[in-house]
């Protein structure tokens, strides 16, 4: 019997011969280079979000003794000069990160600092009556 046929025998006796079926050879689909996956995309009905807008706050984040260590260091280690931001944290003695400008614009916004140039701080006198008065 040979690979590429298959003999049948029905039942009447004739021989009928069958080929088997053809494979196509099998290839890569094609990508969805180019195309957006469906699901995704600008949210519709109820699926939409708020948008939230960056920009300044009208009130403190922080409590208002957590600021009062910025301004009370440059008071006692810089006699209430004016320095630039990293050096107030340094007078404090906690590293410049994130947070601790975070903290200093709470302090601003309390009016324990204000900033008499671009980048310089300097104590107020409401801190000098909190802090010795």
């Amino acid at each position: 019997m040979p690979a590429d046929e298959a003999i049948e025998q029905h039942e009447e006796g004739t021989h009928v011969e069958e080929k088997p079926k053809e494979r196509k050879p099998l290839r890569p689909k094609p990508g969805r280079r180019g195309q957006r996956k469906k699901g995704k995309g600008k949210a519709t009905g109820a699926r939409k979000t708020a948008v939230r807008k960056h920009g300044n706050i009208a009130f403190p984040k922080h409590s208002l003794l957590k600021c009062l260590r910025i301004p009370q260091a440059i008071l006692d280690q810089n006699a209430g000069n004016e320095c630039k931001d990293r050096e107030g944290a340094a007078f404090a003695k906690i590293g410049w990160s994130g947070p601790v400008s975070v903290e200093i614009s709470s302090a601003i916004k309390y009016g324990l600092l204000e900033r008499p140039a671009a980048g310089k701080i300097k104590p107020t006198e409401r801190t000098r009556q909190i802090v010795r008065p």
